[in-house]
């Protein structure tokens, strides 16, 4: 017995539907649309399932190469900050070998670098 049927007022069936366990392919409507469609794209090559199915193939390229870009900006620039830090340093030791800079400078900017650097991570 439907419940439309069996209860006039909508207060009345309020609890008593089940809506949360609804599934969309045991709809007549959904059934029938599918079949409409099948029937549609029967005589057809470029169907809409073809369509969907390109446009999820384009959307993982798309991503990949987004994925792709990103990653080659953070290795060029970690590489360039690296080799800026590693050149500084070992300028720092040349001046500390002609004693122009006190020792144990170069080691305490190499750590004070690596420090920033770890924050700019963090952050």
């Amino acid at each position: 017995m439907d419940i439309r049927r069996r209860n006039k007022s909508g207060a009345s069936i309020y609890g008593q539907t089940e809506s949360h366990q609804y599934e969309q392919d045991e709809s007549e409507v959904w059934w029938h649309h599918q079949l409409q469609r099948y029937c549609e794209d029967k005589a057809k090559w470029w169907t809409f399932a073809r369509k969907s199915e390109m446009l999820r193939w384009s959307l993982t390229l798309l991503t990949g190469i987004l994925c792709g870009i990103v990653a080659f900006f953070i290795t060029y620039y970690t590489k360039m900050l690296t080799n800026y830090k590693l050149k500084m340093f070992h300028h720092l030791i040349e001046h500390e070998k002609e004693l122009h800079i006190s020792f144990g400078v170069a080691y305490l900017s190499l750590f004070i670098i690596n420090i920033l650097f770890s924050l700019c991570a963090w952050l």
